[in-house]
């Protein structure tokens, strides 16, 4: 498995873990993907990363969420994002893996204005 998998895999077990997130953006931009490492500097900053609703029966995922700040029901705010960026990442909301719904975020996060997204 290479680094970046690696990286991956201990991600998809513990989304959560910023320092992981922080040590992934480090690599990142040693390997010149300055945009996913800006994207996951962002998560980490933040304390920001999708969830995971849906489960077949076996508890594999099927689908991981981004949810807007705006909703109006009680969301843990790991999983919420400023109503402007949902918007703007709304279509591709739900993604079968972490990893696509991070790359949703990252593609979304790279089309705001850096004075715009810093004030987050």
């Amino acid at each position: 498995m290479s680094p970046r998998e690696q990286f991956e895999a201990a991600l998809d077990a513990a989304p959560e873990d910023t320092t992981l997130r922080n040590a992934f953006a480090d690599f990142l931009e040693e390997q010149g993907d300055d945009v996913l490492a800006h994207a996951q500097r962002w998560m980490a900053e933040r304390r920001k990363w999708p969830v995971c609703i849906l489960r077949q029966r076996d508890g594999s995922a099927v689908g991981w969420f981004w949810m807007s700040a705006g909703a109006r029901f009680a969301i843990p705010n790991a999983y919420t994002l400023p109503e402007d960026i949902y918007r703007e990442l709304r279509r591709e909301a739900l993604n079968p893996t972490r990893r696509e719904a991070e790359a949703a975020l990252t593609r979304t996060l790279a089309t705001l204005p850096v004075s715009t997204e810093k004030a987050r």
